[in-house]
C-alpha cells in the first residue's frame, strides 16, 4: 500500500470510486424535492357564509268583503208579479254577482303570485 492517507473502509482516498453524476443528480433532485415539500403553505380552509332563498309556503288569506245581498233572491222573485220587475231583479243580480266575483277572481289570482 502506499504510505497516503486511509479512508474508512480501508482504501486509500485515491482509490475511492465516485458515483456515477446521474445518481448524484437524482440523489439532489430527489432531497430538493423533500425539502421544498416540508416548506410549502398549506392554505387555510377559508370559511363564507352565503345566503340561500329557500321558497316558504305562506298562507294567502286576502280581505273580501261579505257575501252581498243579491236583489234576486226566492222570496223577491215571489212577490214580484211583474214580468218588468222580476227582469229587474234578475240584472241588478246579475250585475252585483259579477262584481263579486270579480273581486274574488283578483284576490285569488294575487295569491296565485
Amino acid at each position: 500500500m502506499m504510505g497516503g492517507a486511509q479512508s474508512t473502509i480501508g482504501m486509500p482516498i485515491t482509490e475511492q470510486k465516485q458515483p456515477p453524476p446521474a445518481v448524484l443528480a437524482n440523489c439532489a433532485a430527489a432531497l430538493s424535492l423533500l425539502l421544498s415539500a416540508c416548506a410549502t403553505n398549506t392554505p387555510e380552509p377559508r370559511i363564507e357564509t352565503r345566503d340561500v332563498p329557500i321558497p316558504v309556503a305562506v298562507q294567502c288569506r286576502p280581505k273580501l268583503s261579505p257575501k252581498p245581498a243579491f236583489p234576486d233572491s226566492d222570496a223577491a222573485i215571489a212577490q214580484t208579479s211583474d214580468v218588468f220587475d222580476l227582469a229587474k231583479l234578475y240584472r241588478a243580480g246579475r250585475a252585483l254577482r259579477e262584481a263579486w266575483i270579480a273581486e274574488l277572481e283578483a284576490a285569488l289570482k294575487g295569491c296565485a303570485g
